[in-house]
């Protein structure tokens, strides 16, 4: 019993000491006066110690942390109120306004396990943004995480969908943007809003900045290449330099694209972690074949589903959802007009092997194995230029 308890107390010093040392990260960003990164760290700082002090017993220790944490919510408060005359000056630019309305993401509670598949990226994604922001005290100097991530791949494999979830899973605030949303403001008006964008998400920090489609922004450099498109390349890189200025920051920008080849060589340096987001693997195509049916009613035994799992290979995560509601449709499609209005909804016909069989002829896969292929071999290619 005695082993017992003496681990226990080492486990529990181990913890306060792991906040303490997040605490000092905290100190150490407030003194170079990066107020929004040290309200966050003190606040992660002070969960932590509340969370333990509720679980302690012992009556001097709990005293101990309930002055730590009195200690760090009077820190967080002070970064706050520097924030506070940060934003109230922000908050009355018209763009501001803008990006808070249009681009800012509120209510995103998309997590890791509400996709399927994607280990690797996964574990990408967790070494580069969501560690570092949830240990702050260890992800600096030589370990500070990369600035600029790219997601590329073929098309409807989830990018946004990711990017969404890393928001959730390191507690950051998440921006998201169309390329389309910038390219088509006024002669301007986009270099404005992209460097209003970059400063709020520096006073939202941790923050992510997510562009879609973002080889419309940075496409490579030819002769007769608009002087808009031009100086709002110009006025991004600027910008995103910036914010990688210092390692204190947590300013991630996170580009999706399908098309990487177009995209600007020095704007691609600025990337330094390229991330593949391929078509689903033969597990992850057996979830979804399984998600989408959860609702309908099917005759699908678990030897079919694998049949067709193996059929679909090279399919897209949309193409599997298409194929899926092609195949459903199908029993309906068999009514006639009359009986499709006043059947009974438990009396239509169960979803087939056969129906599926069918929906593959009607929903080919939206790309062939050569483009398929060009993806793999990038990741190659950008592995020799690491």
């Amino acid at each position: 019993m005695d082993s017992i308890k003496k681990k226990e107390d080492q486990n529990k010093q181990q913890q306060i000491r792991q906040y303490v040392d997040i605490a000092k990260r905290a100190v150490q960003l407030y003194d170079v006066k990066n107020y929004p990164l040290a309200k966050y760290v003190f606040i992660l700082a002070l969960e932590g110690i509340v969370k333990l002090q509720k679980q302690e017993n012992d009556p001097e220790l709990k005293q101990q942390l309930t002055q730590k944490a009195n200690d760090y919510f009077q820190l967080a408060e002070q970064c706050k109120k520097q924030l506070d005359a940060q934003n109230k000056q922000l908050q009355t630019d018209p763009l501001v306004q803008q990006i808070n309305l249009t681009m800012l993401e509120k209510k995103n509670t998309i997590k890791f396990e509400d996709i399927a598949g994607l280990k690797e990226v996964k574990e990408a994604l967790y070494e580069s943004i969501i560690y570092p922001n949830l240990r702050p005290d260890i992800f600096q100097g030589i370990r500070a995480p990369p600035r600029g991530i790219l997601l590329f791949g073929p098309p409807g494999n989830g990018k946004t969908l990711i990017a969404k979830a890393v928001a959730t899973e390191s507690n950051a605030t998440f921006y998201n943007i169309s390329a389309s949303n910038l390219m088509s403001k006024n002669l301007g008006e986009g270099e404005k809003l992209v460097k209003a964008l970059f400063q709020c998400a520096y006073v939202n920090q941790p923050s992510i900045i997510f562009i879609d489609e973002i080889d419309s922004i940075l496409k490579a450099r030819c002769e007769n290449e608009h002087e808009a498109s031009r100086r709002l390349k110009t006025e991004f890189l600027i910008q995103f330099d910036g914010a990688n200025s210092s390692d204190q920051d947590r300013v991630i920008v996170i580009g999706a694209t399908n098309r990487p080849q177009e995209i600007d060589s020095a704007a691609l340096r600025r990337f330094t972690k390229r991330i593949l987001i391929d078509v689903p693997d033969e597990n992850t195509r057996l979830h979804l074949i399984k998600y989408y049916t959860k609702d309908a009613v099917t005759s699908l035994n678990e030897k079919q589903i694998k049949e067709l799992v193996k059929k679909i290979d090279g399919y897209s995560c949309s193409d599997i959802k298409a194929l899926v509601k092609e195949a459903c449709m199908l029993p309906l499609r068999k009514l006639k007009k009359n009986e499709l209005l006043s059947v009974d909804s438990t009396k239509i016909k169960p979803v087939s092997i056969d129906d599926f069989t069918e929906a593959v002829k009607k929903v080919p896969p939206s790309l062939q194995k050569k483009e398929l292929l060009y993806f793999k071999n990038l990741v190659k290619e950008y592995n020799k230029q690491v």
